[in-house]
């Protein structure tokens, strides 16, 4: 019987000892995001349906067809031209934003009720052969807008406030679109979920 009061008080000792190490382990805290952001690549005219449209999750699963890389903080390998979308995930929500990476600038100016802009390309040069269009959502016809060499400028009488229009510029093969309709270049769904 002391014997066996003896090994339970050993057992009680070895519980007693080990006791302060277990209370005192590290609270495993879980990343719930994920740190990355995920790049994939879509055509002009799936640019430009992402511009027209306030897309649905479904739409936008349709065009992550072409990955072509991911980054933590900043995307150093970017190439010198295309339209992605880029994918985020946080805890239970995935954000997408649509960024469109342009080989020349478009500078839009409105005043007194004409759209001018300007195209030039990454060696500064003003660009006068581009192909820019006014786009109307219910329009069956695209509007040329012509270029002016006195100004220098592409311009056109502007009533984007009455009907929703897309500025399409088109140069060496690549398009980009604005929404003229909210003078701004990203849709509202820009940056959805960020």
């Amino acid at each position: 019987m002391a014997r066996l009061i003896s090994i339970n008080n050993s057992i009680v000792f070895i519980v007693l000892l080990f006791l302060p190490i277990c209370s005192s382990a590290q609270i495993i805290k879980w990343q719930d995001y994920c740190d990355k952001t995920f790049v994939y690549q879509i055509s002009n005219k799936e640019a430009e349906k992402l511009i027209k449209s306030e897309p649905r999750d479904s739409l936008i699963l349709q065009m992550l067809h072409t990955p072509v890389g991911s980054f933590t903080d900043e995307w150093t390998e970017q190439p010198k031209q295309g339209h992605f979308v880029f994918v985020n995930i946080n805890r239970n929500q995935v954000g997408y934003r649509y960024v469109s990476v342009m080989p020349f600038q478009v500078f839009l100016f409105k005043e007194y009720g004409v759209l001018t802009l300007q195209i030039v390309d990454k060696n500064g040069n003003i660009r006068d052969n581009a192909k820019v269009k006014i786009k109307g959502r219910w329009r069956l016809f695209d509007t040329k807008v012509n270029f002016d060499k006195t100004s220098q400028t592409y311009t056109i009488n502007d009533d984007s406030e009455k009907t929703k229009r897309l500025l399409s510029v088109e140069l060496d093969g690549f398009e980009v679109i604005f929404n003229l309709s909210k003078h701004i270049i990203n849709p509202s769904w820009y940056e959805n979920n960020w």
